[in-house]
């Protein structure tokens, strides 16, 4: 069983625990943890990466070129 501690309290909190926290079932939490991207989504992730590339080059200064 996955046991989280909660960094405040130092108390334990189950999968169990969380998911009825989060109002999700725990085949859910599981489904999520076991999913595997599309290519759609694989794609999507390396533009969001291309992008935050070119605003850290350029100091997420948004320039015009006219």
């Amino acid at each position: 069983m996955t046991k989280i501690i909660n960094p405040d309290t130092q108390n334990l909190y189950t999968v169990s625990n969380l998911c009825r926290l989060a109002e999700i079932s725990r085949a859910a939490y599981y489904k999520w943890c076991h999913h595997v991207p599309s290519k759609r989504q694989l794609e999507d992730a390396a533009i969001v990466a291309f992008i935050q590339q070119l605003e850290e080059a350029h100091h997420y200064i948004l320039e015009s070129n006219d």
